[in-house]
């Protein structure tokens, strides 16, 4: 893969991507949901600074996911049904270079306006408190890998199907899998497994409840502001003693690699 080529796609299809009205829109939304959040988590939910923590990561949890999947679940199937994939494909571009410049290019996307938004948050709210504390850098840090996980699995989507409907209905079940049902669904699981009678969650089943992005991100900031509390929004138990937040970490990292790989898979062996 010659880092030039994918680097020309990335930029192509970042300069692309912000002309659309929709992502310009979206994007326009989320700067001011944190401008709102700086201002709103002190005055009128704490005069401290975890208040903010506590509303930005929350409405992250929620509202990134949306981003993300917004931004790039059509990404590679759009390009396929337009014809220009096969267009960049008779220039010196292999489909690796397409997937990868497509991945960097979204992403640069969605995380200009997640760091921005943070950093405007921070901002209003410390005009209000005083400076933020050094674990916000670590929010920030956790925010973009959790915007990339949901990228990952936009645009891992977007190359394993064959068609926009089917891309629409991975990013939508996605979002409600993960953000919506995930705990529910191990609950059901583990409900169904020990024959509907009441037990303790076991440890395995404990452990998958904190693998799901949006439960893995709220555990770190979580461990980050130890009294501010955005976990329990989407579990109600605790993991196993050996999941700390570096764990948490390497599982939204998973989700970035693993759904690219997966995607690009069928990408390779598909017919453009």
């Amino acid at each position: 893969m010659g880092s030039v080529n994918w680097r020309g796609l990335a930029r192509k299809d970042f300069r692309d991507a912000v002309r659309s009205r929709s992502v310009v829109v979206l994007l326009a939304g989320f700067l001011l949901l944190y401008l709102l959040i700086g201002y709103a988590g002190v005055e009128l939910v704490g005069d401290d600074f975890d208040a903010v923590v506590s509303l930005a990561g929350l409405a992250t949890a929620f509202v990134l996911p949306i981003v993300s999947l917004g931004v790039g679940y059509k990404s590679i199937i759009a390009a396929r049904s337009s014809g220009a994939i096969a267009l960049a494909l008779s220039l010196p571009h292999s489909r690796l270079d397409l997937a990868v410049g497509t991945f960097v290019g979204r992403a640069g996307v969605v995380l200009l306006p997640a760091v921005a938004g943070l950093t405007v948050a921070a901002a209003v709210a410390g005009v209000l408190t005083g400076p933020p504390p050094v674990a916000y850098l670590g929010l920030v840090a956790v925010t973009v890998l959790y915007g990339l996980a949901f990228l990952g699995i936009a645009v891992g989507v977007s190359m394993g199907v064959g068609t926009s409907r089917r891309a629409t209905g991975g990013a939508f079940g996605a979002y409600i899998l993960f953000v919506a049902l995930y705990d529910q669904l191990i609950q059901l699981l583990v409900f169904v497994l020990f024959r509907f009678q009441s037990v303790g969650l076991p440890d395995w089943a404990r452990l998958a409840q904190h693998l799901g992005p949006p439960q893995a991100y709220s555990y770190v900031v979580s461990e980050l502001f130890g009294d501010v509390s955005v976990v329990t929004q989407f579990t109600t138990t605790a993991p196993p003693g050996w999941f700390t937040a570096p764990v948490a970490v390497l599982v939204l990292a998973g989700w970035v690699g693993l759904s690219l790989a997966v995607g690009y898979r069928r990408f390779r062996r598909a017919e453009l």
